[in-house]
């Protein structure tokens, strides 16, 4: 009651009514509280945002497909498992989770990595030096034909 007390000032008014006024105290803690509950929630509402804007390609289930019939239970949960694993590789490879509008459209570092030559900015890199840095090619996005000259080495980084 006594925290009451120090909070509210209780005056009379003009009638004789008895009114309550929030102390300069308090309404900077509640203006505080109201901030610090508003940083809190706008990120989080960014986030989802920026996450619905990445493009990601979803693995819809064949409908005309029938549903497999399985020898035992342990064949169908192994085969769920696989199922999920899978998924999970393709959400990992394919997913950015936003990070391309940061390194992208952002930083531009695929400009960086063309060099002025090539339509970019700077002097670039070579291929070498890329996979060098850490950069990750997907084999499978190459097309057939670069990938044959890859395995026969007859394309050489650099």
């Amino acid at each position: 009651m006594s925290n009451d007390k120090e909070n509210l000032e209780t005056k009379l008014n003009r009638n004789g009514i008895e009114t309550r006024r929030i102390t300069r105290a308090k309404f900077l803690s509640l203006l505080a509280m109201l901030l610090a509950a508003v940083s809190i929630v706008l990120p989080i509402v960014n986030r989802s945002r920026v996450q619905a804007n990445t493009v990601t390609r979803v693995i819809k289930p064949d409908k005309d497909k029938e549903p497999k019939k399985f020898k035992s239970f342990d064949d169908q949960i192994s085969a769920n498992a696989n199922e999920l694993i899978e998924n999970g590789r393709q959400i990992f490879r394919f997913n950015t989770f936003g990070d391309e509008k940061f390194w992208g459209d952002t930083l531009q570092l695929h400009k960086a990595i063309e060099g002025a030559n090539l339509g970019g900015v700077g002097t670039g890199i070579s291929p070498n030096t890329a996979l060098n840095l850490g950069l990750k090619v997907d084999i499978d996005a190459l097309p057939e034909q670069l990938r044959q000259d890859i395995k026969k080495d007859r394309v050489k980084p650099g």
